[in-house]
């Protein structure tokens, strides 16, 4: 095991435990050419959350959902940072998109069901309005992930 593998081991654990600061210092002693591995971003976005550094968290979810647009879980993370950084509906955007590009992603769909928000495949029929109070947000921004064209 080298010493970046065991940063972030401890980095892990400190997040883990609810030690955010001493886990992000954990990652800072990572080497820089691998501080943009998933794997430290994905440790770097839940300190982010913790600490509630929407900004931070939006870019680093952004970048880890367009890695993988098939991970439900990195898209969610996303709009959740979008969500509290920005507004609702660009994170409204975000899932929809999700939902029109991973039709079959029944743990997309229940997550947000689960949350509240009203988003539909455009062949659905019934789409419910925004929930009471929810902060609009003109012009949304567009977060729709541009698709990779294979070389």
């Amino acid at each position: 095991m080298n010493w970046d593998s065991q940063h972030l081991t401890a980095a892990r654990g400190y997040a883990d435990l609810g030690l955010w600061l001493d886990s992000s210092s954990e990652l800072d002693q990572i080497s820089p050419e691998i501080r943009d591995l998933t794997e430290v971003l994905a440790v770097r976005v839940r300190i982010y959350r913790a600490l509630e550094k929407w900004d931070l968290m939006q870019i680093l979810a952004r970048q880890l959902a367009l890695r993988d647009p098939l991970n439900v879980d990195a898209t969610i993370t996303w709009a959740y940072a979008v969500r509290r950084a920005e507004c609702i509906e660009a994170a409204r955007l975000i899932l929809s998109t999700a939902v029109e590009r991973l039709p079959g992603a029944g743990l997309l769909h229940w997550r947000c069901n689960r949350r509240g928000f009203a988003v539909r495949s455009r062949n659905s029929r019934r789409v419910r309005s925004p929930r009471r109070g929810s902060t609009p947000c003109f012009p949304i921004t567009d977060h729709r992930p541009t698709s990779r064209k294979s070389p």
